[in-house]
């Protein structure tokens, strides 16, 4: 019924994605860190990101 598949994950760390959304015009509102869950698990972050307003 189902046929397999793949799936490719890549891992950036927050300061990558923080970069890459001002980059996109976005602006980082706070970044929250996340508690990690296990050894050697990779960074995490919350990092809610707006459209930058301009003028008035």
């Amino acid at each position: 019924m189902f046929d397999d598949a793949a799936l490719d994950h890549y891992w950036h760390t927050p300061d990558t994605i923080s970069a890459l959304l001002t980059d996109a015009g976005l602006h980082v509102h706070a970044r929250t860190p996340a508690e990690p869950e296990g050894d050697g698990e990779q960074q995490r972050a919350f990092l809610p990101a707006r459209e930058q307003r301009h003028g008035g």
